[in-house]
């Protein structure tokens, strides 16, 4: 079973939120795809990245950046151990992104946000996260 913590545990149904909610929302910005690779738990649920039991095993989910100048994205494979270091540079440079994943008060930038913390080690800002300058705070779209 995959544990999260940042500076509190956080659940796997709040990584569920996060996650659905990077997928459906800013993610689109820098990504064109997010694809289940492999997963322990299977997943019922639909969509995949719904179901709050794939969080609770190992999983890998691959994004894929934009199209490039050489016609291909760049691809990405997030799993348990990349998201919780996301979780812990989120919680040591934005701490309050944290609290509000705890408090069900977040917005689509923080699942952004943790994502790229997650994926690239650092919060990237502009649309192509393999180029952009990095940033250590990122505001709400």
């Amino acid at each position: 079973m995959a544990q999260f913590s940042a500076f509190a545990p956080v659940s796997s149904q709040a990584i569920c939120r996060q996650m659905t909610s990077a997928i459906e929302g800013d993610v689109d910005a820098w990504c064109s795809e997010a694809k289940l690779i492999s997963s322990e738990i299977p997943c019922i649920g639909r969509p995949w990245y719904s179901d709050t039991k794939l969080y609770e095993g190992h999983f890998v989910v691959q994004f894929t950046e934009h199209e490039n100048s050489s016609g291909r994205g760049a691809k990405h494979d997030l799993t348990p151990q990349k998201l919780q270091g996301g979780l812990k540079l989120l919680s040591e440079k934005c701490p309050e992104r944290i609290s509000e994943m705890l408090t069900e008060q977040c917005h689509a930038s923080t699942a952004d946000m943790l994502i790229q913390a997650s994926l690239f080690g650092r919060i990237v800002d502009g649309r192509e996260p393999g180029t952009a300058t990095t940033s250590s705070t990122r505001g709400p779209r």
